[in-house]
């Protein structure tokens, strides 16, 4: 790569991609430089639409902007699994050269050559040595073990990425994927569960070592009593002996074979594993319950019958101490068990949102992560040890033909947005891929289109014309908050205005000198932000036409549905075509008159929040804590609610639309309830450039909207909105119409983006909400006005699939949690406090204290030790 020795910056990056292996092969072969060669490798290939590239940082990002693919960067920083290895062959196989244990009834499968492997020393190292210099097909090693008869896969190492893999490789064949080590999830309940897995499943298990003895003891217990060693063996070490090992084995599998008959086909039947599971969270007396019918049904099933049977007749006090340690055994399970159940409740709750996602598979696109259970006819008892079964694979299923009423899919749509608009179209557009811009959807990661299914117009007629669209939401998409799309994605996959223009022929006559812009919308939510596994209905409409000078307007809308029930609205749509001169001449968003006047004479309000924070200045690195939940991280220890509102956080990194908060007053603005200032940092390499839009890079204005709703829902959570809510989402208000207006473009070579939000109206009825402005600046200029934005905490319905089993809390204790705040107004405020600390007296006191601006007065500390709120 021609690099110098003295040159320390770092040199090798790595990108997960969302693409197939095959298409990211082509893209690397066409980037091989003449005399450079290839500076990018294909490194992993997870599963069949993820994989890992890593070399050079420019050499990296060509390829992904060739694919247009969704895209994120990871700590792979070592220069491995590529041919830049080879050369240190033969030192990698001295290093790895190792002593290796042998062992037996095991198959060890090669990464490299996708076959059983010999356990030699020599060997080992290298293939070891092999797996350094060549790409890992992780994709090629599991469908190979498939092959060889391989249907339970279990994870032994930390987290469950390649249980996740395995279940999107193998996710049209029967199979059982399962990680011992889940991230967030205690590893004793996930062991437990993984076991569980497995004996419905029919595989053998040892379950003894689950029910050894501790020998745990307590030492406050111990204060007053003296312990005496006593002469001969422990007892346990007797009783234990191998010999009476055996025959306890005898003695159960005797019994079995004499009394567990009948009980066996209501045990069966009663752990059945069924394809719909039913998680129930039990009340203790509903546990109390089943752990009698199921004494009952032991007690049962021990029953010594009489006569006494032959194998009684020798060892009497042998067998009876063994029958006494397996009684004792049993009780221990059954607390054990009981207590369990207790510990795990809320765990178990938290996991029927994934089981309620399995029962809508019918309606919805089946999840790679949840491969369709092997069901077994019925499980024996947990004394007799179960034979393993061979699963078939399921055969694979027939492709889909493409539905009928179908006019474009995936497949077109995605042409459109980074191909030829002709392949699309029809021969007729063909002039219009030679022009070098032209109007596009966007690219992967935000065309959010799956397909069209109505169109009304006609090419060359600039009459009212239809369309109508959908777009599956994804599930685990990444964009989501546990299962909600954010107000972005909502509002931008109505963005098929654009290939509803195009087709009537907009650029015959703009033939790459314009371009699109929207100008105006106003939405209006009618319903809480849609559900992953929905489906969303657009039936977009262009209404009229207007020339404007040189430059065509056109005025649309669209109505989006869930099924047959409309969820949101965009009305007063008017976008602009415009040539590069004049978007630069552009002065942005200017203020009437009127607007001003109306503004000054707002009468000022107040509002007490319900929890203070002493920062006023926020990072990137506070706002990705409110990413991943942590509250307390972001604004102090007393934000903590414990789990309370789990879902009250923004979407991932990727839709971090802001990157820090420079200012918070929570009494400024003209209506006194709060002004915030926050700060967004443009990179022009950043996804949102390149995929919105091919050859005409410029910043979706949905994506500026959604930096508006983050900032808004990070004033309710500074003012400690969230306390007065348990297991609550950020809703949009319904009914509410949101006006839109943009002015300017925002355009890769641009830096900076500036929100200026002042909070109108908030309230608790019907739940906790705000009302707020923005104004989104370039430099000086306003290019995006954004009136009667509205976001309320809404506490998750009974069939979201992601509620939290809750103890009901009373109004009494939900005030013990939160700071009671004085009903009576305060004579000083934290805005005057502040000024008596660090700003003007006067403006704490009043204009007679004026006397001491230019002295030195007594202050209060501030900062950390501002302990004063009112």
């Amino acid at each position: 790569w021609n690099l110098s020795d003295s040159d320390k910056k770092k040199i090798w990056y790595s990108y997960k991609l969302e693409a197939s292996p095959d298409a990211v092969r082509k893209a690397l072969e066409k980037d091989l430089h003449p005399s450079m060669g290839r500076s990018a490798y294909l490194i992993f290939v997870n599963t069949p639409n993820e994989v890992v590239i890593a070399g050079d940082d420019q050499a990296c990002k060509r390829i992904i902007r060739d694919l247009g693919c969704n895209y994120f960067e990871v700590p792979v920083t070592d220069a491995i699994h590529s041919e830049l290895v080879r050369p240190d062959y033969k030192e990698l196989i001295n290093m790895h050269r190792l002593p290796v244990n042998e062992v037996s009834n095991i198959d060890f499968y090669s990464a490299f050559d996708f076959a059983p492997i010999v356990v030699d020393s020599d060997i080992i190292a290298k293939n070891v040595a092999n797996i350094y210099a060549n790409e890992i097909d992780f994709q090629k090693l599991i469908e190979k073990a498939y092959d060889d008869g391989g249907r339970v896969f279990i994870e032994l190492g930390p987290r469950d990425n390649c249980s996740k893999w395995i279940d999107e490789i193998l996710r049209h064949k029967k199979h059982l994927s399962a990680g011992i080590d889940k991230r967030g999830d205690d590893e004793n309940v996930t062991i437990i569960q993984v076991l569980a897995k497995l004996f419905c499943h029919k595989v053998s298990l040892d379950l003894s070592p689950l029910f050894v003895r501790s020998k745990m003891e307590s030492v406050s217990k111990r204060l007053l009593v003296k312990s005496i060693t006593l002469g001969g063996d422990s007892i346990e070490s007797g009783i234990l002996t191998p010999e009476n090992r055996e025959i306890a084995k005898e003695i159960t599998k005797d019994t079995d074979s004499q009394v567990y008959g009948a009980a066996q086909e209501q045990t069966s039947a009663r752990i059945v594993c069924k394809k719909e599971l039913q998680v129930l969270v039990v009340s203790d007396s509903a546990e109390a319950e089943e752990s009698r019918k199921m004494n009952e049904t032991i007690s049962e099933n021990r029953q010594i019958p009489a006569p006494a049977p032959s194998f009684l007749c020798a060892g009497e006090q042998e067998r009876s101490r063994n029958i006494s340690l397996l009684n004792a055994s049993q009780e221990a399970f059954l607390n054990t068990r009981k207590l369990a159940r207790r510990q795990i409740r809320e765990l178990i709750a938290l996991q029927i949102a994934l089981v309620k996602k399995g029962d809508r598979a019918e309606d919805t696109p089946a999840r790679a992560s949840e491969p369709e259970p092997v069901e077994p006819e019925s499980v024996e008892p947990e004394s007799v040890e179960p034979e393993p079964v061979k699963l078939e694979p399921k055969p694979e299923p027939e492709k889909p033909e493409k539905k009928k009423n179908i006019i474009w899919d995936q497949d077109d749509l995605l042409e459109f947005a980074g191909g030829s608009i002709a392949k699309v179209f029809g021969d007729e557009y063909a002039i219009i891929d030679t022009y070098h811009r032209k109007v596009r959807l966007p690219l992967m990661p935000y065309l959010l289109v799956t397909r069209v299914t109505e169109l009304n117009a006609k090419r060359g007629e600039f009459k009212p014309s239809t369309m109508t669209t959908e777009y599956d939401i994804p599930f685990n998409a990444w964009y989501c908050i546990d299962g909600q799309i954010p107000w972005a994605v909502s509002v931008e996959s109505g963005q098929c205005d654009l290939l509803l223009i195009s087709y009537l022929g907009i650029d015959f006559s703009c033939k790459g000198e314009r371009v699109y812009r929207l100008l105006d919308c106003t939405l209006t939510f009618l319903e809480d932000m849609a559900m992953e596994g929905e489906t969303l209905r657009y039936e977009i409409s262009i209404n009229s036409f207007a020339k404007s000078g040189k430059s065509l307007l056109f005025f649309f809308s669209y109505e989006c549905f869930v099924k047959e029930r409309m969820v949101l609205k965009m009305d007063g749509g008017c976008a602009g075509f415009f040539t590069d001169e004049e978007l630069a001449a552009g002065k942005g968003i200017i203020y009437s008159e009127e607007e001003i006047q109306e503004r000054n004479q707002t009468e000022k309000k107040s509002f007490t929040p319900f929890l203070v924070c002493d920062k006023k200045a926020f990072e990137r690195n506070d706002l990705i804590e409110i990413i991943k939940g942590n509250q307390e991280a972001c604004f102090g220890r007393h934000y903590s609610q414990n789990g309370l509102n789990q879902s009250l956080r923004f979407s991932s990194e990727e839709m971090l639309m802001i990157d820090r908060v420079t200012s918070i007053d929570i009494d400024g603005g003209p209506w006194g309830l709060g002004r915030i200032m926050a700060e967004k940092i443009l990179d022009p390499d950043h996804w949102y450039f390149p995929c919105h839009f091919k050859d005409d890079e410029v910043m979706a204005g949905s994506l500026m909207a959604e930096g508006c709703g983050q900032l808004l829902q990070f004033f309710l959570l500074y003012v400690g909105m969230h306390t007065r809510t348990k297991d609550a989402r950020f809703q949009p208000i319904k009914n509410l119409p949101q006006k839109v207006r943009c002015r300017g473009q925002v355009i890769p070579k641009d830096r900076l983006l500036t929100y200026r939000m002042e909070i109108m109206e908030i309230g608790l009825a019907p739940h906790p909400y705000a009302i707020a402005n923005i104004d989104i600046l370039l430099e000086d200029k306003i290019v995006v006005d954004f009136k009667n934005l509205g976001v309320q905490l809404v506490e998750k319905h009974e069939d979201d699939p992601y509620k939290i089993c809750l103890p009901e809390i009373s109004e009494h204790q939900l005030a013990k949690q939160v700071p009671r705040t004085e009903e009576k107004e305060a004579l000083f405020t934290q805005y005057h406090l502040q000024n008596f600390a660090t700003g003007s007296i006067s403006e704490c006191f009043g204009p007679e204290f004026e006397i001491y601006e230019n002295r030195q007065p007594p202050r209060t500390p501030n900062g950390d030790l501002q302990l004063t709120t009112r």
